[in-house]
């Protein structure tokens, strides 16, 4: 998986529902670069073209009581200037929406897809532009 953290704004991450869980676009194809995979994955999934996207982070999740191992690769990018950078619901069978969330006033963890749950454990900070050169 690819999850993409996705700034419009320097406080502002873009959030998904689904399946009663918030989370953020991804899922990688092969011979694919990460880089690419975040492209089109919030491309395809909230219709937001990015610029300067960029590793941020891995997260191992496991939760061996429900079989579930998901190693995630978490990309960064912003929204391309030149769109309108507002988020569509472009798979309404899969995801209830999209929105622009401050990192700082996510929902609790238990309401978070569980690598972003990790990654906010992890005490990662997106948005901290020192770190992106």
């Amino acid at each position: 998986m690819c999850p993409s953290e996705i700034s419009r704004d320097p406080v502002e991450v873009q959030l998904g529902l689904t399946a009663g869980k918030c989370c953020v676009s991804g899922e990688s194809w092969e011979r694919e670069t990460w880089e690419d995979c975040a492209h089109r994955e919030v491309l395809e999934e909230a219709g937001v073209r990015l610029v300067n996207v960029r590793f941020a982070s891995v997260v191992n999740s496991v939760r061996l009581e429900e079989q579930y191992h998901y190693v995630t690769i978490i990309m960064q990018g912003e929204v391309d200037g030149k769109t309108s950078g507002e988020p569509e619901n472009m798979e309404p069978e899969k995801n209830e929406g999209w929105t622009w969330t401050r990192w700082d006033q996510f929902p609790p963890e238990e309401q978070l897809f569980l690598p972003l749950a990790g990654l906010r454990q992890q005490g990662f900070q997106p948005l901290n532009t020192d770190d992106w050169n």
